[in-house]
């Protein structure tokens, strides 16, 4: 064999067989020298470190920024972008990366993960960095948990919605506040009876009327977080495992109830289906509440409160069935008043088909 060759063959051996050493050696001085901490985006701390850093003017030490753009406040907001960014905060200087994880949750979302890494191994500049962080002024917001793989996450912290942002006729706010108020006021009745402190509410009209909004409003109105519930591939165990998994004074939301089959009015000639899917005795098993936690107040949504089986509706699984329908006439003349908008049709108003035709409104803004 040609010598040359073989010190070809072997000089690039050699370099296919270092080339990986700086890297190593890198990532060994670095586990050495400094000290990391990892914030998931499933956990409060991410969302808080993200408004913390909007707030401290650090954008001219990175050059990867990510842009958002708010419809109802138009300007753009610069705030830390995917990738590796070097700056100094007070007298100390940190690496903070921002990257998306390989996995993705049943509901599609990648989650992220921010990691903060210190030079040297004193873990006090990283102490004294989150120490800042929750300091921070936060803007009131309704959290939002997603059921994944076995635990609730947290998906997104939204600012809390006001009751006053939402067009619904006085009467919808005002059969909720009754029903709150009894519901408080017999918490002691519950515990002496041992009957589950929870109450069920089902929001049932057209498509468009504002019933999802609604339970962020209410959310935000008595301060509690949402916890959205797809029935969808879940188990009976499953479902019952969620339901136990809940927080205290929870809201769990299940939108669109009718859209699955076993919620549905139930054929006396069906056999009954036993296999891994959610079964209608373990809904109601779940409405009932004995294995929830203090507090859970349960909202449904549906277009279709006629589809559903009876068993679902009766009282103590659902204590309150309120329709959101469309605007009457004189609601809509209201409303078109206080947008100082034309109304160019006489009847029933749907809600969001009125919106959508008004140059300056978008339908999240109202309903």
């Amino acid at each position: 064999m040609d010598k040359n060759l073989i010190n070809l063959w072997l000089l690039g051996s050699f370099t296919y067989l270092i080339r990986g050493i700086p890297i190593y050696l890198w990532a060994l001085l670095r586990k050495k020298v400094s000290v990391s901490i990892q914030i998931l985006s499933t956990d409060e701390l991410f969302r808080t470190f993200k408004d913390w850093f909007d707030n401290q003017n650090l954008q001219g030490s990175t050059h990867l920024l990510e842009a958002n753009y708010s419809q109802k406040q138009p300007f753009f907001k610069l705030t830390v972008g995917f990738g590796n960014h070097y700056v100094k905060i007070g007298k100390d200087r940190f690496w903070i990366s921002r990257t998306r994880l390989e996995k993705t949750t049943d509901y599609g979302r990648t989650p992220e993960v921010i990691t903060i890494t210190a030079f040297g191994l004193n873990r006090s500049a990283i102490n004294e960095l989150l120490i800042s962080v929750v300091k921070i002024k936060k803007t009131p917001r309704t959290k939002i948990y997603l059921w994944n793989e076995g635990k609730w996450s947290m998906a997104l912290a939204r600012p809390k919605r006001l009751p006053s942002s939402l067009h619904l006729p006085g009467h919808v706010w005002g059969s909720i506040n009754t029903h709150l108020k009894n519901f408080e006021k017999n918490k002691d009745f519950h515990d002496q009876n041992g009957i589950p402190y929870k109450t069920g509410i089902c929001f049932h009209g057209p498509p468009g009327t504002g019933k999802t909004s609604l339970v962020f409003a209410l959310a935000g109105m008595i301060d509690r977080n949402v916890y959205l519930m797809s029935l969808n591939d879940i188990s009976d165990r499953a479902l019952a495992s969620a339901i136990q998994e809940l927080d205290e004074n929870a809201i769990l939301l299940i939108e669109d109830i009718d859209t699955y089959d076993m919620s549905q009015k139930r054929n006396p000639e069906e056999k009954k289906k036993v296999d891994n899917n959610l079964t209608l005795a373990g809904l109601l098993q779940a409405l009932d509440g004995y294995l929830a936690p203090v507090g859970l107040i349960i909202i449904m949504t549906t277009n279709h409160p006629d589809a559903l089986d009876p068993a679902i509706k009766r009282e103590g699984r659902i204590d309150l069935m309120l329709e959101i329908g469309n605007w009457d006439q004189a609601f809509a003349n209201e409303v078109a008043l206080k947008l100082n908008v034309e109304l160019k049709n006489n009847g029933p108003l749907n809600p969001a088909k009125f919106i959508h035709h008004q140059e300056h409104y978008v339908t999240s803004s109202i309903l």
